[in-house]
């Protein structure tokens, strides 16, 4: 499958979605199809989630619950949620905040990036504040890639986390404080793997060697990528060293609010 084409296409969508007008196919993620639609006037971005096995109603519920207390510059905002007959099957959607100007895996195909040691800073630190957010409210996005990163106003300073089809609530009870501490540090993982791309143009792994999930994570720790800076003048010591620690696994207990203090912010 052509993942660009969309599986489902604007007019399904449309027929199936009362009070909203489709206007754009923005793309195919893991999990589902994205456009921009416009409800009452305002231009919404719509996921709609069907490459998912079904879940009970009420973990989908707990999610959204959660993703819904969020209110944050660098993430992106969810405003409704609900299911749409498709096809011939339900399919849960997201009715999110939609933020032009292009997102990081296409500027990175453009060369659209970072000028300066103090841009890539800034795009990290605006990173970590979105993870922090988010951790703070007991959420993980799980999901932190360059499809699903657009600086606002095409600003480094100002990233938007977007994609939130696999987020998922995170449970802290002292039983699986490990587990939870595993799952944040994948988290900041993603971030640091981001950041060494945009920064030197290399991904953290070869393209051919970018499985999903925990599996990802693995190749990751079995194979470090080079200390950013033998690559790149964009990175400072402190970025350099904080991104080149967490893709070596290095920082098991590291979290958002450390990592930031690490570079230097309160």
């Amino acid at each position: 499958m052509d993942v660009e084409a969309p599986v489902l296409g604007p007019e399904l969508v449309a027929a199936a979605l009362a009070g909203c007008e489709v206007h754009e196919f923005l793309g195919v993620g893991r999990f589902g199809e994205t456009y921009r639609v416009v409800r009452g006037g305002d231009e919404l971005a719509l996921k709609v989630c069907h490459f998912v096995p079904r879940m009970p109603q009420s973990l989908w519920e707990r999610e959204l619950t959660a993703l819904q207390r969020v209110d944050h510059p660098n993430i992106m905002r969810l405003y409704r949620a609900g299911h749409l007959e498709l096809a011939g099957r339900t399919c849960p959607y997201m009715e999110c905040e939609y933020i032009p100007g292009g997102d990081l895996g296409q500027r990175i195909a453009t060369g659209a990036l970072p000028r300066s040691r103090e841009e890539l800073r800034a795009l990290l630190v605006g990173l970590l504040w979105g993870v922090k957010e988010l951790h703070d409210l007991g959420v993980l996005h799980r999901d932190v890639r360059p499809p699903n990163v657009v600086p606002r106003g095409g600003d480094w300073g100002r990233p938007v986390l977007l994609d939130f089809g696999v987020a998922q609530t995170m449970y802290i009870s002292p039983a699986q404080q490990r587990l939870s501490l595993a799952s944040r540090r994948q988290d900041l993982r993603d971030v640091a793997a981001l950041i060494y791309e945009v920064g030197t143009g290399i991904p953290a792994l070869p393209p051919d060697r970018r499985p999903g999930g925990d599996r990802w994570q693995d190749r990751l720790r079995r194979r470090v990528p080079r200390d950013p800076r033998h690559c790149s003048e964009l990175f400072d010591d402190d970025v350099a060293l904080l991104v080149h620690r967490l893709l070596a696994g290095k920082e098991r207990r590291l979290g958002a609010d450390e990592a930031l203090r690490r570079l230097g912010v309160d």
